[in-house]
């Protein structure tokens, strides 16, 4: 028994050592992140200001929506345990987190949109050519949005993309 209490407190205390070494913040600093970006696109003072109203509208959308994703999850995992399971009702839950998931993504879209509209043609071009801004193969935007989830969630959880804005500073 004592052998698995100090197996358990090495392996947190090793897991706490390693933190979020993904980049996007203060602890990858070598790899692109919001401190970078903001840098890059030399943003006005006005803009900082547009830009991080937007961010936290964002956000706060974001939460709320997940945390209805996570009940809905809930649900469904009860919905499959009955004894006798409704295919109608487990269906229909699959389609209320699939509509929850999809307004995510738009709600990602608009973000992007609203930056958009806040900048200037040479920052547009910035917000651009920022590797994969918008997540393919994992990009910048990506692994952000990844690293706020993970802030939120209380993990470093890599598995989706449903989060905005990462690693917060």
């Amino acid at each position: 028994m004592k052998r698995i209490w100090l197996l358990t407190l090495l392996a947190a205390t090793i897991a706490v050592g390693q933190g979020n070494k993904r980049g996007g913040g203060p602890q990858g600093a070598n790899t692109p992140g919001r401190g970078r970006l903001m840098q890059e696109l030399k943003l006005t003072d006005d803009q900082k200001k547009d830009f991080d109203k937007l961010r936290t509208g964002l956000t706060k959308s974001m939460i709320t929506t997940r945390s209805k994703i996570q009940l809905a999850r809930v649900d469904l995992r009860q919905m499959y345990a009955e004894e006798t399971p409704d295919r109608a009702k487990i269906e229909d839950k699959a389609r209320e987190i699939g509509k929850l998931e999809t307004d995510i993504k738009l709600a990602r879209t608009g973000f992007w949109f609203d930056v958009n509209k806040i900048l200037t043609a040479e920052q547009k071009t910035v917000w651009k050519k920022m590797p994969d801004m918008m997540g393919r193969g994992g990009g910048l935007l990506m692994r952000m949005m990844r690293g706020l989830r993970g802030h939120l969630m209380g993990n470093d959880s890599d598995n989706d993309e449903e989060m905005l804005y990462g690693e917060v500073e």
